[in-house]
């Protein structure tokens, strides 16, 4: 049917949808791609974490939208940066640099932190709009591994829901 491509971008195999009305960006509902191993997981403060397995562990990404007229990267990096090393004082900050993600132009900055575990990395996103901001945050004891989970989130988040198929019950009522 015209028209229904431009939302149903299909799903590569091996890959599942977030799809739901009820995580919403200024009114925008959500679609990206995550790995089917994966698990996704929304929290009543309204970040959605991404976990690479169900034992909902190392490593995981925070999905948060903020609602708010776009800031600048270096406001937005000073604020976080503080926040970050008052939860822990003697990370490692890299400065913020612009980096490209499949398609979008995002800007980024990750920390290093030695803990129990080993040199935690906590790299910070940030996807600007004219009218808000998403934000990503990467949590891993393996960046380099864990790089292809992020690119697929942030690479395939699209602000409207069923971007990639629509459920068994609309492909009904689409014909």
């Amino acid at each position: 049917e015209a028209g229904e491509e431009e939302y149903e971008l299909g799903v590569p195999e091996g890959y599942a949808t977030f799809d739901y009305s009820f995580w919403k960006v200024n009114d925008a509902e959500v679609s990206f791609l995550y790995p089917e191993a994966a698990y996704v997981s929304y929290a009543p403060d309204d970040n959605l974490y991404v976990f690479a397995s169900e034992d909902m562990g190392f490593p995981y990404i925070t999905i948060y939208p903020a609602e708010t007229e776009a800031v600048s990267p270096k406001v937005y990096f000073d604020q976080y940066n503080k926040k970050l090393k008052s939860k822990y004082p003697d990370a490692k900050m890299s400065s913020v640099k612009e980096v490209e993600v499949e398609d979008k132009i995002l800007y980024m900055t990750s920390a290093t932190v030695e803990d129990d575990e080993g040199t935690l990395t906590i790299e910070r996103y940030l996807e600007q709009y004219p009218d808000m901001n998403i934000q990503y945050t990467l949590k891993t004891y393996s960046p380099e591994k864990d790089e292809a989970l992020l690119s697929t989130v942030i690479g395939s988040l699209k602000l409207y829901e069923y971007a990639y198929e629509y459920p068994d019950y609309m492909k009904d009522i689409m014909g």
